[in-house]
């Protein structure tokens, strides 16, 4: 049986963790290509608003991206995120 209060307060500082580096500046780096900005975007923006996908990062489990978009010159402008169990 999962103790709610516990985990809801495990979840929130793993939250309040990556707001407050983002807030500092640090840049988090998913991908390893540090001009692939839009990939580390959607996987922060996942992590922050999708309570289910930030237990399955913090469990280890991996994800994949999808829906690439690109604008008129070949430039990645935004990407998807899903993770895998």
């Amino acid at each position: 049986m999962i103790n709610l209060h516990k985990e809801s307060i495990y979840l929130q500082g793993a939250r309040d963790l990556l707001l407050r580096l983002e807030n500092m500046g640090c840049v988090i780096q998913f991908h390893p290509n540090k001009s692939d900005m839009p990939y580390n975007k959607a996987v922060f923006n996942e992590l922050l608003y999708n309570r289910e996908s930030l237990v399955k990062f913090l469990q280890g489990d991996r994800w994949e991206y999808y829906d690439h978009q690109k604008d008129k010159k070949g430039k990645l402008v935004s990407v998807k995120v899903n993770f895998i169990s």
